[in-house]
């Protein structure tokens, strides 16, 4: 049989042409030194032909697919080239931790990362219309990729011997020896040229995974059986039960799968489980969506800020007066606790604070000697004079970057940001320099990968437009954030504005405190010092409000600095019971990551 691959030259933008297999190394011996060259990672057969003469495009093709190397895609993002190399050495102790050794699989250096190409024959997949699906669940399911994205049924690679135009270096083999044996320099000097001499070796498998290969089968619904006899809390998020019972019923399906799925997420079920459960509740009606659809809603409730309260007016629409949230569904009326109530509250809040890694700790960030968690209950706040990159700052603590190391490891926690004044183009230009590392410059040049940086910047929703304290916390009701940023004070709308901003600041401050606690969400908020301030030296007391932002914050942090300096000092002024510390210098980079320097 003829195999068929996607083919794009320069970008991967480019594409929606056809190669046959037998012509891809004449291609690269007339183009890879100096053209950027990219292939499908499965194969087409001939159909695929008469497919794309009539679509004029691959991107909605479903149908019949074959692969012959399953890549695992080791990519350096931001990381440095020695960390690379090391995670590269992980995965390859991983393999010979399940049987599979060099004698199946080609190591590439990508250019910038690095990739694995597994031989089909250490799993046996059949070629099928599924098997986009069926491969990434497989990978899934033994740990071998966090994001499947990388063998998604459209995706393109990069050929071997092929220019990265990023870093100017080729797509090179490696033997395994190299990669144990070689320094991440030696790798890089290595790919200043083709190596179109490389003696490769015969790669194949014995079907050492085969065993964890996800089946057809499984991917029907019919194959969820169900334990009519089993226990369980039919009163936990009763709406949600009620709306999985019902199934899909035409004029809200799509609204539904949303919440039930947002559901799932926020009880830590994985993404795959839910795809299964909402195609079983897809057959519960003969209203039925299409699953292509489900599986759609379902990955984007998991990759956006996803989240609706007992006040939605689907979710009202269900509520029972079992259900054991009903009692916090009118989050308004004030509650009136005994000592039981009490001891609840207090060991739920000992075991948050035991787990420190759920929270932003700012130690990771500005590489502290002690921990600097902060807790939802808390109102945050950071407060600096204009121009010394307040914003910035909060950007680099919202993308989890480690400013010792230079490295960007988001956290696992839904931010909200609400900041009218910044433009939300130019905030999404400064995130993404942020995490790819690249300057404002580059970005564009770049652009084309800008996809493989989306999945540290999904935790993060932007609200723009006027909103008053009110509509501050009907945000929060409706989307549950872990952690709401107000970018600042200034910005929220108050009465008292204009007859005393010292009202106005004072009124906000107890407000967001009291949200803070009344929701159990981090608040950080930012606050411009007052001219006395500026002139005499910030301090605890730089602040608008008379001393409402200092009260009210459980925690206060002094960013310090000249607008035409890229160096900033920051320091905690106030602190619930850790320690004070400051004199954290830290420097203003080009691509707007801040490094710590003292």
């Amino acid at each position: 049989m003829k195999k068929f691959y996607e083919l794009a030259e320069h970008r991967v933008t480019n594409r929606n042409r056809l190669i046959a297999e037998e012509h891809i190394d004449k291609l690269i011996a007339e183009k890879g030194k100096t053209s950027p060259l990219y292939q499908s990672v499965y194969w087409y057969n001939e159909d695929v032909l008469d497919y794309l003469k009539k679509n004029k495009s691959m991107s909605s093709y479903y149908g019949y697919r074959g692969i012959d190397w399953i890549p695992i895609d080791i990519d350096k993002k931001s990381n440095s080239d020695e960390y690379t190399l090391t995670k590269l050495r992980e995965y390859i102790t991983s393999l010979a931790k399940l049987n599979v050794g060099e004698d199946a699989y080609q190591i590439f250096f990508s250019g910038t990362g690095y990739h694995i190409f597994i031989a089909n024959s250490v799993f046996d997949f059949d070629p099928g219309n599924d098997l986009p699906k069926l491969v990434a669940l497989t990978l899934k399911n033994i740990d071998l990729v966090s994001d499947p994205a990388i063998i998604r049924g459209n995706q393109l690679i990069r050929m071997v011997n092929t220019l990265n135009e990023k870093s100017n270096l080729f797509k090179i083999p490696l033997t395994l020896d190299e990669v144990v044996t070689l320094e991440a320099k030696d790798i890089l000097k290595l790919a200043e040229t083709q190596r179109l001499d490389f003696d490769f070796e015969e790669k194949y498998g014995t079907g050492q995974l085969s065993k964890y290969l996800v089946t057809k089968d499984q991917l029907e619904p019919a194959a969820i059986v169900l334990n009519k006899d089993a226990q369980f809390d039919s009163f936990y998020a009763a709406c949600v039960q009620t709306l999985y019972k019902k199934g899909p019923e035409e004029g809200c399906r799509n609204q539904v799968v949303l919440r039930i799925a947002s559901h799932f997420k926020r009880q830590g079920i994985p993404e795959d489980a839910t795809i299964f459960a909402m195609l079983g509740w897809n057959q519960k009606t003969p209203q039925s969506l299409d699953e292509k659809s489900i599986i759609a809603a379902v990955s984007r409730t998991y990759r956006e800020a996803y989240c609706y309260s007992c006040k939605d007016p689907i979710l009202a629409s269900m509520c029972n007066s079992r259900c054991r949230f009903y009692k916090y569904k009118d989050v308004d009326k004030a509650t009136v606790m005994n000592v039981d109530d009490l001891d609840r509250a207090f060991n739920e809040r000992l075991e948050m604070m035991a787990n420190k890694d759920q929270f932003i700790n700012l130690k990771d960030v500005f590489g502290l000697d002690d921990d600097c968690v902060l807790y939802p209950g808390e109102l945050v706040v950071f407060q600096g004079d204009t121009g010394t990159n307040k914003t910035s700052i909060i950007q680099n603590i919202m993308l989890g970057v480690d400013m010792v190391n230079d490295v960007v490891r988001p956290p696992g926690m839904s931010i909200l940001y609400y900041g009218p004044e910044l433009h939300p183009g130019i905030l999404q230009l400064r995130n993404y320099c942020i995490a790819t590392g690249h300057v404002e410059d580059e970005i564009e040049q770049y652009r084309d990968d800008l996809h493989k940086f989306k999945d540290a910047l999904r935790h993060i929703t932007v609200q723009q437009g006027a909103l008053t304290l009110r509509g501050i916390e009907n945000m929060i009701i409706k989307y549950r954030p872990a952690v709401l940023i107000i970018d600042y004070y200034e910005q929220v709308e108050h009465p008292s504005w204009d007859r005393s901003p010292s009202i106005a600041i004072a009124e906000i401050s107890k407000s967001l405190s009291a949200m803070a606690v009344k929701y159990s969400i981090i608040i950080i908020a930012i606050s411009q010092i007052n001219r006395d301030g500026a002139k005499n030296g910030i301090s605890i007391h730089s602040g608008f409000g008379s001393g409402s932002i200092e009260k009210t914050a459980r925690r206060l942090f002094i960013i310090d600095g000249e607008a035409s300096s890229p160096y900033r000092t920051i320091s905690q002024a106030k602190a619930n019971s850790d320690s004070l510390w400051g004199g954290v210098v830290i420097e203003r980079q080009d691509n707007w990551r801040f490094k710590r320097i003292k």
